[in-house]
C-alpha cells in the first residue's frame, strides 16, 4: 500500500556533493572575516558574531541541499555538520594566524600566508588551543574557556544540520527532478475540531477535502490555514494547520506584544494549535487546483 504522505527519495545526487565542497570553500572568507571580528580578545560584540555567523552557515547549507537537488535529510544533517565543523576549525586557524597586535583588516587580508600554514596543520591548531586553556589563570577559567569553545563549535553546527535536513525534506517531484513549488492557499476555513477524525478520512479518501474544508470570514478567531506544495508531475501535498487568536500578553516578541497592547482592534497574531492536522498529504493536483478556485471564489462571494 502507498504511503498517503510525501516521503523523501533519500537521493543524493553527484551535484549535492559539489554543492558542499563548494559552500566549504565559501566558508574560508567568512571565517576570515568571522576571525578578524572576535580577535583578539572576548568582548559584548562576540554573541552577535557568532549569531551572524551561525545564520549565514544554515543559509549556505540549506542552499547545498537546494542547489544540489539533496533528498536525504540525514545526509544533509551530517553535511550541515561538516560544514559548521569546517568553519569552526577555519576561524580558529584564521584566529591564530592573527598577528599582535590585533590588525586592522587590510593588514589581516595582507598576510594570508601565516594563516595557510595554520590551515594545514591541524596539529598546530590543537596544540596552541590546548596551551591557552592550560595557560589559564585559574582551573575555573581554563575550563570555563573550553566551555565557551564547545558553545561555538555548537553554535555553527547545530544550525546548518537543522536547517539543512529540514531543506532536503521539503517535497521534490521525482519525475520533473524539481523542487514542488509552495502556495499558500489566501483562504480561512472552519476550525477542526477533531482532527483525529479528519485525518483518518483524509488519509483514506483525499477527495474529500472539499467536504471537509469549508471556508470562513477573516474575523474568526478560531480558523484553519492550508499550505499546498504543487508538483509538475501531477500530484499536490497539502498541510492542513489549526489557528487561534493570542492575546496581547501572549505575543512572544516585544515589539509585536507592545503594537498589540497598545492597538489590539488593529494588531492581531495567531498561533498554531498542536500539530498539523495533516502535512504533506498526497492529493492529485488537478482536483486541488479546482479546489483553490472554488474556495477563493466563495471567500470573495
Amino acid at each position: 500500500m502507498n504511503d498517503p504522505y510525501f516521503r523523501p527519495s533519500l537521493q543524493v545526487p553527484r551535484a549535492g556533493w559539489y554543492a558542499l565542497a563548494a559552500a566549504m570553500l565559501a566558508s574560508l572568507p567568512a571565517a576570515w572575516l568571522y576571525a578578524w571580528a572576535t580577535a583578539p580578545a572576548p568582548s559584548p560584540a562576540d554573541p552577535l558574531c557568532t549569531l551572524g555567523m551561525a545564520l549565514w552557515l544554515a543559509l549556505a547549507a540549506s542552499c547545498v541541499a537546494a542547489l544540489g537537488k539533496v533528498r536525504h535529510p540525514g545526509w544533509m544533517w551530517r553535511a550541515g555538520a561538516a560544514l559548521g565543523a569546517c568553519a569552526w576549525y577555519l576561524q580558529w586557524a584564521a584566529w591564530l594566524a592573527q598577528p599582535a597586535p590585533p590588525p586592522d583588516l587590510l593588514q589581516a587580508v595582507r598576510e594570508p600566508g601565516a594563516a595557510g600554514a595554520w590551515f594545514l596543520r591541524p596539529d598546530l591548531v590543537l596544540a596552541s588551543a590546548s596551551s591557552r586553556a592550560t595557560g589559564a589563570s585559574s582551573f575555573v577559567a581554563g575550563a570555563a574557556t573550553v566551555v565557551v569553545w564547545l558553545v561555538e563549535l555548537c553554535a555553527f553546527m547545530l544550525p546548518p544540520a537543522l536547517a539543512g535536513a529540514r531543506r532536503a525534506a521539503a517535497p521534490f517531484c521525482e519525475q520533473a527532478k524539481a523542487w514542488a513549488r509552495e502556495v499558500h492557499v489566501p483562504v480561512h476555513f472552519r476550525f477542526i475540531d477533531d482532527p483525529e477524525a479528519v485525518r483518518r478520512r483524509l488519509e483514506r479518501d483525499p477527495r474529500q477535502l472539499a467536504a471537509l474544508l469549508r471556508p470562513c470570514g477573516d474575523e474568526e478567531t478560531l480558523f484553519a490555514e492550508i499550505t499546498l506544495h504543487r508538483c509538475e508531475g501531477g500530484t499536490a501535498f497539502v498541510t492542513i494547520c489549526n489557528f487561534a487568536a493570542m492575546a496581547p500578553e501572549q505575543v512572544p516578541v516585544p515589539a509585536l506584544r507592545t503594537l498589540a497592547e497598545a492597538a489590539p482592534e488593529r494588531v492581531e497574531c495567531f498561533a498554531q494549535l498542536d500539530e498539523p492536522v495533516v502535512e504533506l498529504l498526497r492529493v492529485p493536483a488537478g482536483e486541488v487546483d479546482a479546489l483553490v478556485r472554488g474556495w477563493e471564489a466563495a471567500a470573495s462571494s
